[in-house]
C-alpha cells in the first residue's frame, strides 16, 4: 500500500517502521501490501495492541503494590514481635519522607497555579489596548513575570531584553503606546468612516474619536489622547 509522507508523519513509529521510501518519489512511503484498508486496519490493531499493553502493566503495578505493601506490614509485625525496634523507625521515617514529598508537591503545584493565573490575568489586562488582545495576550506575557511574596503573587515587568527592571504595568503600556511597530496595533479610534462617532468621557472632558487618526498620530499625541480617555493615567510621556 502505498501513501503519502504527510501521513506517514502521522502513523505511530511502529507502524512506520513496516514502509519504505519510495526510491522514485521522496514523497511517497510503500510496505508493500495491496490492502485497500491496510492503512485503518494497522492504526486499529496499534492503538488496540497498546491499550492492551497499558491495561496488562496498571494490572501488573496494582498486583506489585499489593505484594509491596504486604511485605512491608509483614515486615514490621516481625519487628514488634522480635522487638526489633531501628527497623519499625525506619519505616516511620520513610512514611514521613513520603508525606513530606507529596506536601511539598502539593505546596509547588498551588504557587504555579497562582502564579500562571496571575501572569494571565496581567497579561489580558495590558493586552486589551490593542485591537486584537487575544492574539497580543502571548506578546505581553514575555515581558512579564510573577513572583510570590509573603504568599501574594506580584506581577514584574521585564525590560526589552528580558532583564529584569522596576517597570510597572502603567510604564509597560506607555512604552507599547511610544513603539512605532506597534502603534497600528492600538486601540485608539474605530470611528473614522461610514459617518460613525465614537465619544468617550473621561475625567470631565469628551474626547472624539472621529476627529483623531490613529494611523498617523505621533507617539506623543498617541499617548495624550489614550489619557484624555482614561486609558492610562497620566504621567512622564517619552
Amino acid at each position: 500500500m502505498k501513501i503519502t509522507k504527510a501521513i506517514w508523519d502521522l502513523l505511530p513509529a511502529a507502524t512506520q517502521a513496516s514502509f519504505k521510501a519510495s526510491a522514485t518519489n521522496a514523497d511517497e512511503y510503500d510496505n508493500g501490501e495491496e490492502a485497500v484498508e491496510g492503512l485503518k486496519s494497522a492504526l486499529e490493531k496499534e492503538k488496540a495492541e497498546k491499550a492492551a499493553f497499558g491495561k496488562k502493566l496498571a494490572e501488573f503495578d496494582a498486583e506489585k503494590s499489593k505484594e509491596i505493601e504486604a511485605a512491608r506490614k509483614k515486615a514490621l509485625e516481625d519487628a514488634r514481635s522480635s522487638g526489633d525496634f531501628a527497623k519499625i523507625e525506619a519505616d516511620y521515617q520513610r512514611q514521613l519522607k513520603e508525606l513530606k514529598s507529596a506536601n511539598e508537591k502539593a505546596e509547588n503545584d498551588r504557587i504555579e497555579s497562582v502564579k500562571s493565573s496571575a501572569l494571565d490575568a496581567a497579561a489580558s489586562e495590558v493586552a486589551k489596548m490593542f485591537t486584537a488582545p487575544k492574539a497580543m495576550k502571548d506578546f505581553v506575557a514575555k515581558r512579564l513575570s510573577v513572583d510570590i511574596v509573603d504568599g501574594k503573587a506580584l506581577v514584574r515587568v521585564k525590560d526589552a531584553t528580558g532583564g529584569a527592571s522596576a517597570l510597572s504595568l502603567e510604564d509597560l503600556k506607555k512604552e507599547f503606546l511610544t513603539d512605532s511597530d506597534l502603534k497600528a496595533s492600538i486601540v485608539a479610534s474605530k470611528g473614522s468612516g461610514g459617518g460613525s462617532t465614537q465619544t468617550t468621557t473621561g475625567g470631565g472632558s469628551t474626547v472624539d474619536d472621529s476627529k483623531f487618526d490613529a494611523a498617523n498620530a505621533s507617539a506623543k499625541d498617541m499617548v495624550a489622547r489614550l489619557q484624555a480617555k482614561g486609558a492610562i493615567s497620566d504621567g512622564d510621556d517619552d
